[in-house]
């Protein structure tokens, strides 16, 4: 498989993201911030304007925002969330290397044909078919 032009790079080289859609702009991000302080009241309006700062600069898609927010929303049993409860929602599909490829095979049962390539800036990975036709990456 070929890196998408859209795919969204995450500090773990290992790991791939699966929101590629559009960068998160400012109506859906004041949207989604609306609900999260109709629903927690307790957070203030500096609380709101950081995390809004920490949403663009970690390239929230709208997407994965409206997935971060309702994550809280639905789960959420404290008074109020802090950033990083927002912030490091994500959802991730695990590219795995070659030894831990072989590994899984000779030890786990798996087999290579379980397996698709995935190349990332020039380097192969694998990455498990169930994964690639569950969050359509193709070939």
């Amino acid at each position: 498989m070929k890196q998408s032009s859209t795919e969204l790079v995450v500090p773990n080289m290992n790991e791939i993201t699966l929101y590629n859609d559009k960068q998160a702009n400012v109506i859906t991000i004041a949207t989604e911030l609306r609900k999260l302080q109709a629903v927690f009241p307790a957070l203030d309006n500096d609380f709101i304007s950081i995390l809004a700062e920490r949403i663009k600069s970690n390239g929230f898609t709208d997407q994965r925002l409206k997935d971060a927010i309702g994550n809280v929303i639905d789960n959420f049993t404290y008074q109020k969330p802090n950033i990083s409860d927002i912030i490091r929602f994500d959802k991730k599909i695990k590219l795995y290397n070659a030894a831990e490829t072989s590994k899984m095979v000779t030890d786990e049962g798996y087999r290579y044909e379980d397996f698709n390539h995935y190349h990332r800036n020039g380097q192969l990975f694998w990455i498990k078919k169930t994964d690639s036709e569950m969050y359509g990456i193709s070939d």
